[in-house]
């Protein structure tokens, strides 16, 4: 499943930001999500300029919004975080033009290959980025 994104074309803004959380490299190992929430926010607005930080929109607030595109942030990552995300991408995606879910700390790798295997049948629209 890590090559998922390989057979889609994405629309250029949605390829610039993956391409952009995908070069993304940490300073150092994050306990807690909003701490590595925030350096991933400094780093795509030193890249991009226009960065928007929890943007209520409705009932949805993603972590980032970048180009119209929630980013949604989860980590340590758990199989409750993951439960989380298909909620959340139904709701964003009613008022964003695409999502985009970093994850980062994974605790459970078999659990998270299935996951990850459904969300790309069920949400191909969305663009999972696991750090």
């Amino acid at each position: 499943m890590k090559g998922y994104l390989a057979e889609r074309r994405l629309p250029e803004n949605l390829r610039r930001l993956h391409e952009a959380i995908k070069e993304f490299q940490p300073t150092k190992r994050f306990h807690y999500e909003l701490d590595y929430q925030r350096e991933l926010t400094g780093f795509l607005r030193a890249r991009f300029g226009s960065v928007v930080v929890e943007e209520q929109r409705g009932r949805s607030r993603p972590d980032i919004v970048v180009f119209e595109i929630a980013i949604e942030v989860k980590g340590p990552t758990t199989n409750h975080e993951l439960k989380t995300i298909a909620d959340k991408i139904v709701r964003y995606h009613q008022h964003f033009q695409s999502v985009v879910s970093v994850l980062f700390d994974v605790q459970d790798e078999q659990h998270f290959e299935e996951w990850l295997a459904g969300m790309a049948r069920q949400f191909p629209h969305v663009v999972i980025i696991r750090k």
